[in-house]
């Protein structure tokens, strides 16, 4: 059985478990990801492997997206990332790193020392004044949510204009929250067009966080 045969009968046996296939020609192996509450999967993958590939030809392992099996599946897709595509280490690196990072971007230090310790208990908190220092750390970052004052210091500098950048050439997975004191119509219609999956209005409040937080898709863990 070559490769893409066994590709297929796997895709025809699980496809009622939203499977999520990766085909690796060059190691002869297929990652194979689907949603399950059970064990039945993985014991549907050995026998049809067993009945279709002569027994000393394949080998198996599964593992749950536990701790355990979020390194195991690193170690596979790792050497696989390509290496110039910046949304894909910045998509490795949040999903590997086991544990939350929040990004808040304002130019009031008071401001940021409040979100900051109002954050703190959701994971590493990472203030920025500056929007160029804030942009040159996202990547290495890899932020899972991330707050954003609309008005910044500096002619033209905008919180709305960082959101835009990042959901549209940085990472198509950020979360941008906007903070703002001015939280009239049109401002809140920016935030949207520009990518923001919400908004705050200042003084903000550790409840008003804590959910946006918390609504996150890319948060780690929930509290």
């Amino acid at each position: 059985m070559t490769l893409d045969e066994a590709y297929q009968l796997l895709d025809q046996n699980l496809m009622h478990n939203n499977p999520v296939f990766l085909k690796m020609d060059d190691r002869n192996e297929v990652l194979v990801v689907c949603s399950t509450d059970t064990s039945q999967p993985f014991s549907m993958i050995e026998n049809v492997t067993s009945q279709a590939i002569a027994s000393k030809s394949a080998y198996l392992q599964s593992n749950t997206l536990s701790d355990r099996g979020i390194e195991q599946l690193g170690k596979i897709l790792e050497p696989v990332l390509p290496t110039g595509d910046m949304a894909s280490q910045i998509a490795w690196r949040r999903f590997t790193r086991q544990s939350n990072v929040i990004m808040v971007l304002d130019d009031d230090q008071v401001i940021l020392r409040v979100m900051g310790h109002m954050l703190k208990n959701y994971g590493q908190v990472e203030t920025f004044a500056d929007a160029k220092e804030f942009l040159s750390a996202y990547q290495r970052l890899a932020p899972n949510i991330v707050f954003l004052d609309i008005h910044l210091q500096g002619e033209g500098e905008r919180g709305t204009n960082v959101a835009s950048l990042l959901c549209e050439k940085v990472d198509p997975g950020a979360y941008p929250v906007m903070i703002s004191a001015d939280a009239v119509k049109t401002n809140v219609i920016e935030s949207k067009f520009k990518g923001a999956k919400g908004f705050i209005g200042k003084p903000v409040n550790a409840d008003a966080l804590g959910r946006h937080v918390m609504g996150s898709p890319m948060l780690y863990q929930r509290y």
